[in-house]
């Protein structure tokens, strides 16, 4: 679970960046530090081990699920509790979903495969 792990707590820091560069309702020369913190959390994705990410999300067990909704929480902070709270319920039905989805889609390749 560590790659979807680290896929979801850089996808929170850099939420959580972008929510205080626009809290004041504009972007500006005084974002421009926050910003570079935007591109250092990015380039972390390059890191990420994406087959394993996907083979884990296929198997996400609903605890595994709460779990990384918990660390995603801990780590995703907004000005706005209304609309943090609306992202991280979006953030876990999408993890239930795209597990969903790629079992389909392994199921679909096994019905191929006997065809």
């Amino acid at each position: 679970m560590e790659e979807l792990k680290k896929i979801l707590l850089i996808g929170a820091r850099v939420g959580t960046i972008g929510g205080e560069v626009v809290a004041d309702g504009k972007v500006d020369l005084k974002d421009l530090p926050e910003l570079f913190k935007v591109i250092g959390e990015a380039r972390k994705l390059t890191e990420v081990d994406y087959e394993k990410a996907c083979e884990q999300l296929k198997n996400l067990t609903s605890e595994q699920r709460a779990e990384l909704n918990a660390e995603f929480s801990k780590e995703f902070d907004l000005p706005s509790d209304q609309l943090e709270e609306r992202v991280e319920k979006i953030v876990n039905q999408s993890l239930g979903l795209i597990s969903y989805i790629l079992k389909l889609i392994d199921s679909c390749k096994d019905v191929k495969k006997l065809s």
